[in-house]
């Protein structure tokens, strides 16, 4: 009788998600990367669900104020890229 083993999904860190963006972004940027984790749904409102549960947890934090195209609006940068991007 063959054995069958079970193997975990992988888990999705932030930093393999926002890999090759740059280091500070907009939220919706955030909201909508993190939205198409779950392919079924991708709804922006999981996304920024998601968002805020990353914000309050530490992982991504607020970067401050970007003067450019869009001034006073503020940017987020992620500060535990090790941390899993669904929760």
């Amino acid at each position: 009788m063959a054995k069958r083993t079970v193997k975990p999904p992988k888990v999705v860190t932030l930093g393999e998600v926002f890999r090759g963006y740059a280091p500070f972004q907009f939220k919706f940027t955030f909201v909508s990367k993190l939205a198409r984790l779950i392919p079924e749904r991708n709804y922006l409102q999981d996304g920024e669900g998601m968002f805020d549960r990353h914000l309050s947890a530490g992982n991504i934090v607020e970067n401050g104020n970007v003067v450019g195209i869009f001034p006073g609006i503020p940017t987020y940068r992620i500060a535990k890229p090790d941390a899993p991007a669904l929760i």
